[in-house]
């Protein structure tokens, strides 16, 4: 009679659900950062060669205040600007920016009407 009762709790308690501490949740992996485009940036073309990591966003305005707006972006966004420098001929702008161990380049070129920018996504 012994036997069976402690054969009997054995099999009850390995049959009940056990309470095991739940496992801790992965960490969540940062999504890869989103390069912040003027909104009126139409959508991008993508450019022959480069394997599809550069494209080009028309804006109808004028490069000076595109640039301007580009370098606040990125400012408010804490990316890290690695290179702020006028091109040789002074018709473009040329930054690079960093963020989450990424480099995305960016030359903006264009006129007193529109702009271009050219982006390298890394």
């Amino acid at each position: 009679m012994l036997r069976a009762l402690a054969l009997a709790v054995a099999l009850i308690t390995s049959l009940a659900p056990t309470a095991h501490a739940e496992a801790p949740a992965p960490p969540v992996a940062e999504a890869d950062p989103v390069f912040p485009l003027p909104k009126d940036a139409q959508a991008p073309a993508a450019v022959k060669g480069g394997g599809g990591k550069i494209q080009t966003y028309n804006v109808p305005r004028g490069r000076g205040p595109v640039v301007e707006e580009l370098r606040g972006a990125l400012k408010a966004g804490k990316w890290e600007i690695v290179k702020d420098e006028a091109s040789p001929s002074g018709n473009a702008t040329r930054i690079q920016a960093k963020k989450a161990g990424k480099l995305w380049r960016v030359s903006v070129t264009g006129d007193d009407t529109r702009a271009v920018i050219i982006l390298t996504v890394p």
